[in-house]
């Protein structure tokens, strides 16, 4: 399994906030009517930080893993099917991008042949590492629709969750919220759902990843055996 490594971290990661999970659900009043203790607040405001450092770790590593694999293989650049180039020619893309009009035309030209090339382009594993400092549902889907796997689709509920999750922790992390804010307004019902929405999210990044490798689209069809 291409990705092996990162599901094993993943599922560790996710234990550790399946127990905080545990002992919330353990805590929580079996009256209704019996008011959270500040304290019980607190813990379920923190419990969105834990969650979301479960979630960024998993869909960092899972790109990370994937393009070390996809560079292991020093696949030529002619060889790259063209969904794929938007990572592969990145440099020369960021180049072209800052050269201003008077070399539009040099810039262009360099990256069209570089598609064309015998080279082998060193991919940059870390390419994501800025949009993922915040792994919002939309940056989940950039990810995907870069990689040229359009397939790949987030249900509106995963989307509001995976984007819910992002909010309430950064409220806490950077100061805009108490713990006790962010955890008073939800229930651990609610704090259980978000866990088996983002675990499950988290499952299918992985598998997709996987497959993605597996697959290898990333390759041009008529080039594939050479890389078996």
């Amino acid at each position: 399994m291409t990705l092996e490594t990162t599901r094993t971290l993943s599922t560790e990661r996710f234990n550790e906030v399946r127990i905080f999970l545990g002992y919330l659900i353990e805590q929580e009043p079996n009256e209704p009517a019996t008011p959270d203790s500040p304290e019980f607040k607190i813990q379920k405001g923190l419990f969105y930080v834990q969650l979301y450092s479960a979630l960024e770790k998993t869909i960092n590593d899972a790109v990370e893993k994937a393009l070390l694999y996809i560079a292991e293989k020093s696949i030529l650049a002619s060889h790259y099917s063209e969904s794929f180039y938007a990572v592969v020619l990145k440099d020369k893309l960021k180049s072209f991008k800052d050269s201003g009009y008077k070399k539009f035309f040099d810039g262009a030209v360099s990256i069209f042949a570089e598609t064309r090339s015998q080279n082998t382009v060193r991919i940059d594993e870390t390419i994501f590492a800025n949009s993922l400092q915040n792994v919002w549902a939309k940056s989940i889907k950039t990810i995907f629709i870069v990689f040229g796997k359009h397939d790949f689709q987030l249900d509106r509920s995963s989307e509001l969750a995976i984007d819910e999750v992002v909010n309430k922790r950064n409220a806490v992390a950077h100061g805009r919220e108490s713990a006790l804010t962010v955890g008073e307004s939800h229930t651990v019902a609610t704090l259980q759902n978000r866990y088996n929405t983002i675990r499950q999210v988290c499952i299918s990044v992985i598998d997709e990843l996987e497959d993605f490798c597996s697959s290898q689209v990333y390759i041009k069809p008529e080039a594939r055996s050479n890389y078996e």
